[in-house]
């Protein structure tokens, strides 16, 4: 779901918002506690894609500009809370 900001919120007790989405240069995942959540790339092949995080207090900042035009996913999990989100890069 996305709302007037280009956020794309969690649901339930965890939010996390990635924006912006869609994107070309960088985005950034937000989020309680997100700075030590377990955060993996995939592309529309299912295949890992490793890139930097620039992790801080509650944000994790990613530059795409590497990244094929195209649907990603992040599966992004801290404890035993999972959260997959959609990415698309123009």
């Amino acid at each position: 779901m996305s709302n007037s900001n280009n956020r794309d919120q969690g649901c339930g007790e965890w939010d996390i918002s990635l924006y912006p989405n869609p994107t070309r240069n960088s985005f950034t995942i937000e989020g309680e506690d997100i700075e030590q959540a377990d955060i993996i790339i995939l592309d529309n092949l299912s295949r890992k894609i490793n890139l930097p995080l620039n992790r801080s207090f509650n944000k994790v900042k990613i530059d795409s500009k590497s990244l094929a035009k195209g649907i990603y996913l992040f599966q992004i999990q801290i404890k035993n809370k999972i959260e997959t989100k959609k990415l698309i890069i123009k």
